[in-house]
């Protein structure tokens, strides 16, 4: 027996057709690339920081039982139990050369991928969004399952399909916005490949992600600037499984509910102490929550396409606990983002 090195990598695709695998090859053997869907992951999930973390489960038909002895089932799908992965929150980190384009800001193939699957739709920003009117805008629509390629230092590769998420995002100050995203999905093909030796990230390696620092962080009535010491946003998407003779599974997901909860925080404000109650009893009308991320110009090397933009119009409280930061008063607010104005507007971004 011999031991061998952990170790894993991530590609993902939006799936054309949901529930029909797309195809994982890579273009070159022992290569991986953007284009394929590859996905720089952040450390902060899995085992030797991979960037993700996953378990394997499985649906079985039992067969009858032999007096008391149980015999065995009938395997009816493998699923993922569990598959965790850590992605920063960034831009497309291109240099532009020219007047910028909607399409300099677009996401990689697989990070894009990913944020969808949770029903994070990317489209171009709309005239009049924005400082410019130009870049990539983020809202809730309908989810859009991927295909997920699971690369093992061991020699093999497992594939996913009908892949959608929980994300969570958490911006901490002196950090960078991270998106953790829960992914649920059915498990398609296992077979022997071995690990990359090159791993091309692109753009994900040109530059970091921008820093939680000066973000202008605005919340209440006349948007007061307020600063917070924690925020985190999760897209609780509830699905149900319902049977598709034609999908590689025999099932594919459907989306049930979904709400947007919102944990954070902030400093309370001098000159309006009880906000948060007011708010929490509906006293007051429901406000929203706004700040931006990234300089106009980011570096090392003048990359630009790197700042990104979060807006929660109204906010809907369910909890405020009266708390501290060092001597401050700091409101821990609990509650949810729900719409503005249109279905699917309770969580904008905007990338630029």
């Amino acid at each position: 027996m011999a031991k061998y090195n952990y170790g894993l990598l991530l590609t993902a695709k939006t799936e054309t057709v949901p529930g029909t695998p797309e195809t994982m090859t890579y273009g070159t053997p022992g290569e991986v690339h953007i284009a394929d869907g590859l996905i720089k992951l952040d450390a902060s999930v899995g085992p030797l920081g991979t960037g993700l973390d996953f378990t394997m489960g499985g649906e079985f038909q039992e067969s009858a039982a032999v007096g008391l002895s149980k015999t065995a089932a009938t395997l009816l799908r493998a699923t993922i139990d569990g598959l965790t992965v850590a992605v920063p929150i960034a831009g497309s980190r291109i240099s532009i050369g020219g007047a910028p384009a909607d399409a300099d800001f677009v996401a990689d193939l697989g990070v894009r991928a990913l944020w969808e699957a949770c029903g994070l739709i990317w489209t171009a920003s709309a005239p009049g969004e924005g400082p410019t009117g130009i870049g990539q805008s983020i809202r809730l629509a309908t989810i859009k399952p991927c295909t997920v390629k699971l690369m093992h230092k061991g020699g093999y590769r497992l594939i996913w399909t009908n892949c959608i998420g929980v994300p969570t995002l958490s911006f901490t100050p002196g950090g960078i916005g991270l998106v953790t995203i829960e992914l649920a999905g059915t498990f398609s093909a296992r077979a022997a490949e071995t690990f990359p030796t090159v791993l091309d990230y692109g753009n994900q390696d040109l530059a970091g992600p921008p820093t939680i620092e000066s973000v202008g962080h605005v919340w209440g009535a006349g948007a007061v600037a307020r600063g917070y010491s924690s925020l985190e946003v999760t897209v609780d998407n509830s699905s149900d499984t319902v049977p598709d003779s034609n999908a590689v599974s025999g099932e594919v997901p459907a989306s049930s509910e979904r709400t947007v909860n919102v944990a954070a925080t902030l400093y309370g404000e001098s000159t309006d102490p009880d906000f948060e109650i007011e708010t929490l009893l509906k006293t007051v009308a429901l406000t929203g929550m706004t700040f931006a991320v990234g300089g106009t110009v980011q570096t090392p090397n003048g990359v630009r396409a790197n700042r990104y933009s979060v807006k929660l119009p109204k906010l809907e409280l369910r909890a405020v606990k009266q708390d501290v930061i060092g001597a401050s008063a700091a409101p821990a607010i609990t509650g949810r983002a729900v719409m503005d104005a249109a279905e699917g507007d309770e969580l904008q971004m905007q990338f630029y």
